[in-house]
């Protein structure tokens, strides 16, 4: 809630839907909030940045055998094969350099990194012309 309040004025003025989709009852975990809001910012960051304007962006939860998925997915341009596979290293910067985006590079990395620390991982997939969706897996309490 915290995190989509932040943001909800930049998909707003780009006329981007955000969505959440959990469960009703939220999964407890082990791990420190303030790392957490930080990586669901870069990820819903990321989505709304890359997504077209009248675009969608959907948050899920959902509780797998011993981890959560928190999944972030857009419906925008998508990443190329090629260059999915370097992101979430410190300061690759993909697509954005093309674009002229701003950014440094990191928002991902240190997502990847927030991630591991707590005995997770992030995943990310991403289909040219459909759009992205990176999901931070994290182990049940």
């Amino acid at each position: 809630d915290e995190v989509q309040a932040m943001l909800h004025q930049r998909a707003e003025s780009r006329q981007i839907t955000l969505k959440r989709e959990l469960p009703s009852r939220l999964p407890a975990l082990w791990a420190d909030p303030r790392v957490l809001r930080q990586c669901l910012l870069n990820l819903l960051s990321n989505a709304i940045k890359f997504t077209p304007g009248g675009g969608l962006v959907i948050t899920r939860i959902c509780e797998h055998p011993g981890e959560v998925h928190l999944a972030v997915e857009d419906n925008g341009p998508g990443i190329p094969p090629d260059i999915l596979p370097r992101l979430g290293k410190p300061f690759e910067r993909g697509l954005a350099d093309q674009r002229g985006e701003p950014g440094t590079g990191l928002g991902l990395a240190l997502t990847r990194s927030f991630a591991e620390m707590h005995g997770g991982r992030l995943d990310l997939r991403s289909t040219v012309g459909q759009g992205t969706t990176a999901t931070l897996i994290l182990p049940l309490s």
